[in-house]
């Protein structure tokens, strides 16, 4: 072996990164702050700004003009400098300076044009009435603006609308699933609307379980004040003041097809400092820093080094030796991405 075919050398003598590269624990990387991933594809925001994505790219939610079935390593999203990034089930958004907000992908129920285009090839804005600083990107797009303001494209009822509706105010953060949107309010409530038909809603009201789209926002019942959210594709999860965690909706506890109609404490947790959703199940890391994850385990996303869907936390064995380093996690249908403090992605 010699320093040209030797990972841990990179960067060095024949095995040089190409520009924008850096040869970080052997392996030539781009330095990524912020990843997000949805059904089958992750984006990832460079330091840059720049917007790289990757997976199943059919409808183009990778961003980078063509409709390749899969790109099967980062492809840049051209013409835009991100500060923000979310992956959705078959689009995908970024804010840009200025709080202005740009997707591209699937266009269907014109979540990101006003117009009969199925699918829109490159980044194209959408003209929320105000600065965004965070997004929700699932069913629809979803935009927090910077004076609390949410709003959603298209309205809760399938329906485009422009002008914009104001959905609900006095938001610190939002999160959604395959069809529904929950927000953190500013005194540590939660407010959800969209879908209601897994309980997403938390209110114990099953008498609409079959009803698409109740505008809301629905308050949870019986759910201590809340200080971070997490959606799943048909249920949430919260961290309590308590570092406790509180589930509603088929959140994968427990039998798949269970339902918890409201916001009921997940049993077993020691105090939780963080809290994540992989989209068809959910992961904890409590302060003693160890990860715990639950949920469908298709292609061994759960990180436990099985397939094997689990219905009560379990330990994430296969970051064992990097635990410490996590910043951040984010995950689809069947594959999960985290985070390293080094700018790395796992």
């Amino acid at each position: 072996m010699t320093l040209a075919d030797d990972a841990a050398h990179c960067g060095a003598c024949g095995n040089a990164c190409g520009d924008g590269v850096d040869c970080i624990r052997g392996v030539c990387s781009r330095h990524v702050v912020q990843v997000s991933s949805e059904l089958n594809h992750t984006c990832a925001r460079v330091v840059d700004g720049s917007v790289w994505c990757w997976g199943s790219n059919q409808f183009g939610e990778v961003g980078d003009g063509s409709l390749e079935a899969a790109r099967p390593g980062p492809a840049r999203v051209p013409g835009i400098t991100a500060t923000s990034v979310a992956a959705g089930w078959t689009h995908s958004c970024a804010i840009v300076a200025g709080g202005r907000v740009f997707c591209w992908g699937a266009n269907g129920g014109r979540v990101i044009a006003d117009d009969a285009r199925g699918i829109v090839r490159t980044p194209t804005e959408v003209p929320f009435p105000g600065r965004a600083v965070s997004l929700t990107v699932s069913y629809g797009t979803c935009a927090l603006l910077e004076d609390g303001a949410v709003y959603c494209r298209p309205e809760f009822g399938g329906v485009p609308a422009l002008p914009y509706l104001r959905w609900t105010d006095h938001v610190v953060a939002l999160h959604g699933g395959w069809g529904h949107v929950c927000v953190l309010y500013d005194d540590g409530a939660v407010g959800c609307g969209g879908r209601r038909g897994y309980g997403q809603f938390g209110d114990g009201n099953t008498d609409l379980a079959g009803r698409d789209y109740v505008a809301g926002p629905v308050r949870p019942v019986g759910l201590p004040r809340v200080i971070a959210i997490a959606g799943g594709s048909s249920g949430n999860c919260a961290r309590t003041v308590d570092s406790a965690v509180w589930c509603w909706g088929q959140t994968f506890l427990g039998d798949s097809s269970e339902i918890a109609w409201v916001p009921a404490r997940v049993a077993g947790l020691s105090p939780v400092r963080d809290l994540w959703s992989r989209r068809q199940g959910f992961i904890v890391q409590g302060t003693d820093g160890a990860l715990r994850a639950w949920g469908n385990n298709l292609g061994g996303a759960l990180g436990d080094g099985t397939s094997v869907a689990r219905g009560a936390p379990v330990a994430m064995t296969v970051l064992d030796g990097l635990r410490d380093d996590i910043v951040d996690f984010a995950g689809g249908l069947d594959h999960t991405c985290a985070l390293l403090g080094d700018q790395t992605v796992r």
